[in-house]
């Protein structure tokens, strides 16, 4: 019977000590899709996930009294054990002895083993284990609740840090992984890879997909007309810019359509053209041109100068890759 307890507490700490690393890693979006299903287990993981605090919470509570319980039951065994047959008989040996022996048990079938073991299926074994769970919640959810209230306390009067009540159901990783995880078949590489591109949209920079300022095609606003219908013939572009004596003064630029309404000089067809900065996210500046209905602006360094130029074509490239048409 003795062993018998030995060996639930020392599974009890396993179980908690698991499913605590596999609550932090699982996929959110596995969660939200079991629950949209309507499947009662996904519907119980993601009453966990509404209230995260609460349900570490209580999983710390349950570990917590599973150790205790594990090593109440082992000192007694153990104590006799090194006293009765290794002879020892001081009793601050055996106290140390019973020390190391027993952190060492729980370190590693407690914490280790369960904790690499449940990471690595993370999203089985929390889906598997959500009626148990559930119970165990339903016995310890007014200790958890008192433990968090106190936590929260704490955090927010003597710390004056702010606590969020829930978390994001789904992040960008979680979305990323997923594309990733059921995409298998050949045809579907390349709307993974642009998913995933479109996805990482917020990290990139605008100086990562512009056309830098050595290879902008651009004219001074004093030339002649001939020389910008000379200009886009030999670009192949649709829109060229327009300066004014040096290319960190830039005036506008000109849509290769305005020529049809044969203009006597570039001043009178140059339209307006707007800034943004080198470090601006290409998400943010996705969102002005949709915002603004423009489709192309001049980048700047911090200095104030002509950096590049960046066009809605070498956006939309960071998703679906080369365009034909440049500008």
């Amino acid at each position: 019977m003795l062993l018998f307890g030995i060996l639930l507490s020392l599974l009890l700490s396993a179980l908690f000590s698991g499913t605590e690393i596999a609550f932090i890693s699982a996929s959110k979006l596995m969660v939200e899709l079991k629950r949209k299903k309507g499947t009662r287990r996904g519907q119980i993981l993601a009453t966990f996930y509404n209230k995260p605090a609460e349900f570490i919470g209580t999983l710390l509570i349950g570990n917590n009294i599973a150790l205790v319980a594990f090593t109440t039951l082992m000192t007694i065994p153990l104590s006799h054990f090194l006293s009765s047959v290794l002879g020892l008989n001081s009793d601050l040996a055996i106290l140390v002895l019973n020390t190391l022996l027993i952190t060492a048990v729980v370190l590693v079938f407690g914490e280790f083993l369960p904790k690499v073991f449940f990471r690595l299926y993370a999203d089985t074994i929390l889906y598997t284990l959500a009626y148990p769970l559930w119970l165990i919640r339903v016995f310890l959810i007014l200790p958890a609740k008192f433990t968090t209230w106190i936590s929260r306390f704490i955090l927010k009067n003597l710390l004056k840090l702010e606590v969020e009540e829930t978390q994001d159901v789904l992040t960008r990783l979680d979305l990323e992984a997923f594309i990733k995880s059921s995409s298998t078949e050949a045809d579907d590489s390349i709307d993974t890879e642009m998913f995933e591109k479109a996805l990482n949209l917020r990290e990139v920079r605008v100086g990562e997909c512009m056309v830098p300022r050595p290879e902008i095609v651009a004219i001074d606003v004093n030339a002649s007309i001939q020389e910008l219908i000379d200009l886009f013939q030999e670009s192949n572009l649709s829109r060229i810019l327009v300066y004014e004596e040096d290319i960190d003064n830039v005036l506008g630029y000109v849509h290769h359509q305005q020529l049809l309404k044969k203009p006597k000089s570039i001043q009178s067809i140059v339209l307006e053209i707007p800034y943004v900065p080198e470090a601006m996210r290409v998400r943010d500046l996705l969102s002005f041109f949709v915002k603004n209905r423009q489709t192309i602006a001049c980048v700047v360094d911090e200095f104030g100068g002509t950096a590049g130029l960046v066009t809605l074509e070498d956006v939309l490239e960071e998703i679906f890759g080369e365009i034909e048409d440049e500008h």
